[in-house]
């Protein structure tokens, strides 16, 4: 009986033992944080979130990039999905050049942006420490992109 105690023991032991072992030293157990990933270069924005609020399909709002670069938004859609929490879809331009995909919380807008004009999709967010609207380039090679097939051609009529 002792030793079965003491096999027993020993084995939860090193459990806990290899447990910690596998654990990396400054490694978080905090949930719904993301992992870190290597900065990438943000490009600052001007943005009135007051003025976006007040906004309702069919109105047209600025945005003004770091670099003097103008974009308007076309708001084609907004709607709140909950208590607080705005969705929104705009034309960039026009819907030839672009489209965007936005949630607004709290005056904070984040969301994604399609350039048809150019193929390029960026990422956009809101840094806390500088209290900016920023955008951020997507890697093309990170993106998710279903195979695909030849296109199904419907039957017409007369065959």
């Amino acid at each position: 009986m002792k030793y079965s105690r003491l096999v027993i023991a020993i084995l939860i032991t090193s459990s806990l033992a290899c447990a910690k072992a596998d654990k990396a030293p400054n490694e978080s157990t905090s949930y719904g944080q993301e992992e870190s990933t290597p900065t990438q270069s943000k490009i600052l924005l001007e943005l009135d979130v007051e003025a976006l609020t007040l906004s309702e399909p069919g109105d047209e709002l600025s945005i003004t990039l770091a670099d003097g670069s103008v974009y308007t938004l076309q708001i084609r859609q907004m709607e709140e999905t909950m208590p607080g929490i705005v969705a929104i879809s705009a034309y960039v331009n026009d819907q030839e050049t672009g489209q965007a995909t936005l949630i607004l919380r709290e005056g904070k807008l984040v969301g994604s942006v399609n350039m048809y004009s150019d193929g390029t999709s960026y990422e956009l967010g809101f840094d806390e420490d500088s209290g900016s609207h920023y955008i951020i380039p997507i890697n093309p090679d990170d993106r998710d992109v279903l195979p695909g097939g030849e296109p199904k051609i419907a039957p017409r009529g007369d065959q």
